[in-house]
C-alpha cells in the first residue's frame, strides 16, 4: 500500500516519465512539445524535438490524469499523444468568477500594494495585462506600484508611468541576481518598499 493517496507533479514532464509507482499520477502542464517547438522554443534539431516528444509521450502515457491550463494544451495532449480524454482534464490557471471561488481578503488598510511582473518576453508574458491591472487599481483608490524584472527595455509607453518601476533584467544564476531576486519577493510579500 502507498504512502500517499495521488502525486501531483506540476511542470516537470521528466520526472513523471521516469517515474515507477503504483501510486496515481496527477501531470499538469502548461503545453506539450508540438505547441511549443517555433512558438516558444526555437532552434531546438530534430533529434531534439523527437527525444523530448518521447519523453513526453512516456510521462502521459505513465500519468493516471493529464490537467491542462488550456483547452489549446488539452486537445494537444488528445490529438498528438493519443491520450485517453477521459483522463484529461482542464483547469486553467485563473481564477473564477463565482463568488465560491473567490478570495476574500481583509479590508485595504492604506498601503501601496506590490505587485511583481517577471518576464523576459513583454507580449507573451502578458507585461500589458499587470500594467492596467496596476492602473485600474490606482484609479479604484488602491495605491498600487508594479515591479518589474525581466525586460531588458520597456516599451516606450510604459517608461513614463508613475506606478511602474522598472528594476531590469536580472539573471537568478548569478548569485548577484538571486540575491536581488530574493529582495525582490521578500519586498512584494512583506509589501515594504524596495531601496
Amino acid at each position: 500500500m502507498s504512502k500517499y493517496d495521488v502525486l501531483f507533479v506540476p511542470g516537470q514532464v521528466d520526472i513523471v516519465a521516469g517515474l515507477k509507482t503504483d501510486t496515481p499520477i496527477i501531470y499538469y502542464t502548461d503545453g506539450t512539445v508540438p505547441l511549443m517547438v517555433n512558438y516558444y522554443w526555437f532552434g531546438f534539431t530534430k533529434k531534439a524535438i523527437k527525444e523530448a516528444e518521447l519523453v513526453e509521450q512516456r510521462a502521459i502515457d505513465n500519468a493516471s490524469y493529464v490537467w491542462l491550463s488550456s483547452k489549446w494544451a488539452a486537445d494537444s495532449v488528445i490529438k498528438d499523444y493519443h491520450a485517453d480524454p477521459d483522463q484529461v482534464s482542464l483547469f486553467p490557471f485563473v481564477v473564477g468568477n463565482n463568488d465560491e471561488q473567490k478570495i476574500h481578503v481583509a479590508k485595504y488598510d492604506g498601503q501601496t500594494l506590490k505587485v511583481m511582473f517577471s518576464g523576459v518576453d513583454w507580449e507573451r508574458k502578458g507585461g500589458q495585462y499587470a500594467v492596467d491591472a496596476v492602473e485600474t487599481l490606482n484609479q479604484r483608490g488602491i495605491k498600487s506600484e508594479l515591479l518589474i524584472t525581466g525586460i531588458r527595455e520597456l516599451p516606450e509607453a510604459v517608461k513614463s508611468k508613475k506606478c511602474v518601476k522598472n528594476l531590469g533584467f536580472l539573471n537568478k544564476n548569478e548569485p548577484e541576481g538571486l540575491k536581488k531576486w530574493n529582495c525582490i519577493i521578500l519586498c512584494v510579500r512583506m509589501n515594504s518598499s524596495l531601496n
